[in-house]
């Protein structure tokens, strides 16, 4: 069955890779596929139009590990090895990629790959028995890719192949084509081009010890890699201002950062000799240290910026070569010699069982649910509620928790957290009524409390674990109905009476201080557009397809855009930061952005372009805004949705196009 995720061609035949079809390595018995491993037929790192074109690896396909029973997603199917065939690191976002694979001996393969998010993409038979995996808008990233047999303990010999060549396909036969290059619109760029490495510095080289690719908020935390220091090349004579120390010519490591990060930290920890860090950063800036913690040189990034980091770990003396660890962490306290790792997710004992007191810990929540993830936005997450019921949790003997308070037997509200988070606050405020938590966590255990801030409940989760949470919120008193709000936060220092919103990620403040950003000309005091963006970062590129983009979003916020000092007519009520940004790839003639999906609900948009104009709307059609722009340069381009009315809160849709036909 034809199931095309993305774009991944395979071919088994013709000698075209580095590693030889007798090469395989063996394959023992296997439970699991492992991500981020050595592949068992090498690794590459590609530019978008990356030549030769199609791009081909000899493979052989097959393995212990039964991917069916794995239910990793759908159309992920056959036998394959535990550690990848091949790792493809991509170094830029791609309108196209095919990888696709071709039998020699005809037998069934399948294709299984990892994408730099952590999602998969897998295919089986997109042309008889090869199959094939097309991506668009491919993110760049590390790739892991399995190359399966349908059949177990079958192993077949062919090709896997990269390709930017839609017409290019398993037994196509077709020629290498150049891929259409878009030619630019005048203009300035969007940033200065990056300079080529240093003489002998070499970026296209495998890296000596691997690659990763990785979120902000990753775990586990520190990211360890184990390295050798020390090269033939003097980084002193090469011109990088505070860069010393003996290095190859090969990054030691590289990895892919997927989205901006508050705080990241790269040191090296080595008892044995004097080590250096060199660090090319995604906009091919160098950031260098030495003896930052005794010998061991660490390098801090504020508001990492999202893509390719290379590292070059070298000894200060030359001709020496040290053992040590390469480390990568978010924990501003962590540092050589000072290991505090983050937990990682671990089969948890097994729930404990309900009370037999009525609360109905799997019952629908009076209130609603929600699933969210760490960094969620907007911050706080607030429901309305009525606190109390008929059950009494004084007398319900809950486990490791002082509870009180008169609940209902289902759960005012759930949520699921999606990953570990290392701070969350559940907490109520319903002014001066006296209102209580029952809190049942993922591994079944409760938290409770009562009055922690005046009549009002809440409770602290440090290190938070992903799972359900079920939240009952009650009255001290019986009898009682009580109206209120329940409220979920990442802020330590969000409290009932307090009402702000998140930034973004913000940390305990003895652990994780808060960042501050540049601040803003004073045009436009009242939006910080080099914040965050609340609801991600698009790159936007001319030409693009799909058109629109389309991003979803919630609209409004508490900064009324009317007071923000902004240099035009703007209305509604607006986030401090970008709700999205959109990352233009070159001067763009006619750029259109809109908002429609709002059920009704009267948007407005705030919208700033690279060379600092702003643009506002309100009802363009009906109730929706839209804002048009020409001659766009390259660059961040910063918008706002807004809400016509404050304190109103609506689901919308962004859409960006190029096409004057397309509007709400």
């Amino acid at each position: 069955m034809r199931n095309l995720v993305g774009v991944v061609v395979v071919v088994f035949g013709a000698v075209l890779g580095s590693a030889g079809i007798g090469h395989a390595q063996p394959r023992g018995p296997a439970q699991q596929l492992l991500p981020n491993t050595r592949a068992n037929f090498g690794t590459r790192i590609v530019q978008p139009g990356f030549t030769p074109d199609p791009m081909a690896v000899n493979v052989v396909s097959g393995g212990a590990v039964d991917v069916n029973r794995l239910n990793i997603g759908p159309g992920c199917t056959g036998y394959a090895s535990q550690s990848p065939d091949f790792n493809f690191t991509l170094t830029g976002y791609m309108n196209f990629l095919r990888i696709y694979v071709d039998a020699v001996q005809q037998e069934d393969t399948t294709l299984v790959i990892n994408k730099p998010d952590g999602t998969w993409a897998c295919n089986d038979d997109a042309f008889g028995h090869n199959p094939e995996v097309d991506f668009t808008r491919a993110m760049p990233g590390v790739y892991n890719i399995w190359v399966g047999s349908y059949r177990a303990n079958v192993q077949a010999h062919g090709r896997l192949t990269f390709t930017q060549n839609m017409n290019a396909h398993p037994g196509g036969g077709v020629q290498p084509q150049p891929v259409p290059v878009p030619v630019p619109m005048p203009g300035p760029p969007p940033y200065p081009q990056p300079p080529p490495p240093p003489a002998g510095l070499s970026f296209n080289a495998n890296p000596n010890y691997g690659t990763r690719s990785f979120n902000p908020n990753f775990m586990p935390d520190p990211v360890t890699i184990n390295v050798v220091s020390g090269g033939r090349l003097d980084v002193r004579a090469m011109g990088l201002a505070g860069c010393t120390g003996f290095v190859s010519s090969a990054p030691d490591f590289i990895f892919m950062l997927n989205g901006w990060d508050q705080f990241l930290r790269v040191f090296v920890d080595s008892a044995q000799e004097d080590t250096t860090l060199v660090i090319n950063r995604p906009d091919g800036s160098w950031a260098c240290a030495d003896d930052t913690y005794g010998n061991n040189p660490g390098v801090d990034f504020n508001n990492a910026q999202p893509g390719m980091y290379r590292v070059w770990v070298g000894s200060y003396r030359a001709r020496v070569r040290a053992h040590g660890t390469l480390n990568i962490t978010e924990i501003p306290t962590l540092q050589p010699g000072a290991y505090v790792q983050l937990p990682i997710p671990q089969p948890g004992p097994q729930p404990m069982p309900p009370p037999q007191y009525g609360l109905n810990i799997r019952g629908p929540a009076n209130y609603g649910s929600a699933t969210i993830n760490p960094h969620f936005m907007p911050d706080p997450l607030s429901t309305r509620v009525t606190s109390g019921g008929n059950l009494d949790a004084r007398r319900m003997g809950l486990v490791g928790a002082a509870c009180s308070g008169f609940v209902s037997s289902n759960p005012d509200f759930s949520f699921t957290l999606t990953g570990y988070d290392r701070f969350l606050r559940v907490f109520v405020d319903a002014g001066t009524s006296d209102t209580t938590l029952v809190i049942n966590k993922p591994d079944g255990s409760w938290a409770c409390d009562d009055d922690t801030f005046g009549n009002n409940p809440s409770v602290d989760f440090n290190g938070a674990a992903p799972g359900t949470y079920a939240v009952w919120v009650g009255s001290y008193r019986a009898n009682q109905r009580l109206s209120g709000t329940l409220n979920i936060t990442e802020l330590p220092s969000a409290q009932p009476g307090v009402q702000q919103y998140a930034p973004q990620q913000q940390y305990p403040q003895q652990q994780y201080p808060q960042q501050q950003y540049p601040q803003q000309p004073a045009g436009a005091s009242g939006l910080n557009f080099r914040a965050p963006p609340n609801f991600g970062t698009q790159p936007v590129e001319q030409g693009f397809v799909p058109d629109p983009i389309s991003v979803r979003v919630t609209a409004g916020g508490m900064v009324a855009a009317s007071m923000a000092n902004i240099p035009a007519a703007c209305t509604g009520y607006v986030n401090l930061n970008p709700d999205i940004n959109l990352m233009l790839n070159t001067t763009d003639s006619f750029l259109r952005v809109y908002v429609n999906n709002t059920n009704g609900a009267d948007t407005t948009l705030v919208v700033r372009t690279p060379d600092g104009r702003w643009f506002c709307n309100d009802d363009a059609y009906g109730n929706n805004p839209s804002v048009d722009m020409e001659n766009v340069p390259g660059g961040m381009i910063n918008v706002w949705v807004g809400s016509y009315r404050a304190g109103v809160r609506a689901n919308a849709v962004v859409n960006v196009t190029e096409m004057q036909s397309n509007h709400p």
